[in-house]
């Protein structure tokens, strides 16, 4: 919270930094002017197979006259960047770390040397500052010079300190830290009930009613058992296969389509087609089908943004995206 909320400080000739929404990244840089964006930084993330408009983020790519990536693994967005700074994992680094689906927090300690040239993005951060600095006084604001250390301290502040009990980020050397009880009830951490989630897909279901029957299916896109997104997709041992996309439909629908177990489909809206691999599923809805996210041949190169109004613009909608299929036999 102390990086993302760092004060700025008045600088020579820049007025302030521009902020673009995440939501509709792609399109919103395109469109900066005085002066129009010229290089872009990418870490802890891959937008060429995560972000929706990737076509959007394709043509961005092209205007660009400088693409940084730094990353562990050589991605589909590593790939098409100009340089490629090897990132350091967590075994090489020092950081706090919070759960998303638990209350507690724990310390990541650096456990090996960094391997090779691998260095965390706060390092890359804090090396690149001092060297523009160096060549132009006063050319960065950021405080190159404070450790990992000093950010964690800074993090665990009085508040946090009472949330779990703690001192300092020394106590977390002997192992995470729940929240307190008396501190857990915060309406950003409740549960969704299963009435909560039958209201929602029935809701859902009204919703889609009347949608034009060109893209007559709803396209689902979760997270598979093993990855998250894509950041795991280049493991070997976890991935021994070629990672393949594939499209699960369901079965009376395949059979109506003409589509079998295995075979190839084009599956296509206003955004784009892609050309992959159909699977058959009794327990999917027949207006319906799911696609888990993948890498390479990311099924997101169909998911547009749907960004309508200004209260709109914190929230991403990769699930309001219709899609039509196609047998490859049947033109």
């Amino acid at each position: 919270m102390n990086l993302l909320n760092f004060p700025e400080k008045k600088h020579a000739s820049i007025k302030n930094s521009r902020m673009i929404n995440c939501a509709n990244f792609a399109m919103e840089a395109k469109n900066l002017q005085d002066p129009p964006l010229k290089l872009l930084w990418i870490a802890s993330r891959s937008p060429l197979s995560q972000d929706m408009n990737i076509n959007v983020w394709q043509e961005l790519f092209k205007e660009l006259e400088l693409i940084v990536t730094v990353d562990l693994f050589m991605t589909n967005t590593a790939k098409h960047s100009d340089i490629v700074l090897p990132a350091a994992s967590h075994f090489e680094e020092e950081d706090l770390n919070v759960g998303y689906w638990h209350h507690w927090l724990s310390i990541n300690q650096k456990a090996i040397p960094s391997f090779y040239e691998t260095k965390s993005d706060l390092k890359i951060a804090r090396e690149l500052t001092a060297k523009l600095n160096m060549l132009r006084p006063g050319f960065s604001t950021f405080p190159y010079e404070l450790e990992p250390k000093d950010w964690i301290e800074l993090e665990l502040n009085e508040k946090v300190q009472a949330l779990y009990g703690l001192k300092s980020y020394t106590s977390l050397v002997d192992g995470p830290k729940p929240r307190l009880a008396n501190q857990t009830e915060n309406k950003h951490f409740s549960f969704i009930q299963v009435d909560d989630v039958k209201a929602m897909l029935h809701s859902l279901r009204l919703e889609t009613k009347g949608k034009p029957s060109r893209y007559p299916f709803r396209l689902l896109s979760p997270q598979t058992l093993l990855k998250i997104h894509s950041q795991f997709a280049l493991i070997s041992w976890l991935n021994p296969k070629p990672d393949e996309t594939v499209i699960e439909i369901n079965s009376k629908v395949a059979e109506s389509l003409g589509i079998n177990d295995g075979e190839k489909v084009k599956v296509y809206n206003e955004n784009g087609t892609i050309i992959i691999k159909a699977c058959k599923n009794q327990h999917l809805p027949h207006d319906v089908v799911l696609v888990s996210q993948s890498g390479e041949n990311s099924i997101n190169q169909l998911i547009g943004s749907q960004l309508q109004k200004q209260e709109e613009l914190s929230s991403t909608h990769f699930y309001d995206c219709f899609v039509s299929i196609k047998s490859l036999k049947h033109p």
